[in-house]
């Protein structure tokens, strides 16, 4: 059985989002494609910063109603794990798990609130991976969070190579945040993955950076 699954990632904030792709101040400033990206505060503070931002998943053709009871759910399965299993997490990224629920609730609010306009400017959209409908670099940047070897026993080798190379048509750059599967270890796809981009002449790093709430989890795939 998984250990962690989709709704486990609901409720991130916009400086999670930040850490865990250790975007800096000329990466905010570009065209971001945040990929599979699970309902957070990201799209609707980095419109209030005036950045760039268009999220994509096959949940954003929900209704508000629809995610309310998805965020119910998510928050329900999230405090448990963590409840149950405080040995996998970073106790000073957690706190208490009351103050970790007070953390999500106040990012899904901020999502709600933005939801409906966000969807009248094209903020959101159900692309999914492996293949999209944008145009060759139309982002400068995409992002995926918690989808690519998370989910590795969904999807094969050739899939998650396929994503990565459809994020890189469409934008310049791709960086892949976790390398964890969702039982908590190292992908054994990241290095045959990392071997089969570099064949195909990309330019691959795995490079740490500053968020870590599951243990393990503080490198991204750039």
């Amino acid at each position: 059985m998984e250990f962690l699954n989709n709704l486990f990632y609901w409720g991130l904030s916009y400086k999670n989002v930040v850490d865990m792709f250790a975007l800096d101040q000329y990466d905010l400033q570009k065209s971001i494609l945040d990929i599979m990206g699970a309902p957070s505060s990201f799209n609707a503070i980095a419109q209030e910063k005036g950045q760039q931002v268009k999220t994509c998943s096959d949940i954003y053709g929900s209704t508000k109603d629809e995610l309310e009871v998805k965020m119910s759910e998510a928050m329900q399965q999230t405090m448990h794990i963590i409840k149950e299993y405080p040995e996998r997490f970073v106790s000073t990224a957690i706190g208490t798990p009351k103050a970790y629920a007070m953390h999500l609730k106040d990012n899904l609010t901020i999502f709600m609130r933005d939801y409906n306009e966000a969807l009248r400017e094209g903020r959101y959209s159900p692309e999914v991976l492996p293949s999209f409908d944008f145009h060759h670099c139309q982002f400068d940047l995409a992002i995926c969070r918690y989808f690519l070897f998370v989910r590795e026993s969904d999807f094969d080798v050739n899939f998650h190579v396929a994503s990565i190379e459809e994020m890189c048509r469409v934008a310049g750059e791709a960086r892949i945040f976790p390398l964890l599967n969702a039982d908590g270890s190292i992908s054994a796809k990241l290095p045959i993955v990392m071997q089969d981009l570099q064949q195909k002449g990309y330019d691959v790093e795995v490079r740490k950076v500053d968020y870590e709430l599951q243990k393990g989890a503080n490198a991204m795939l750039r």
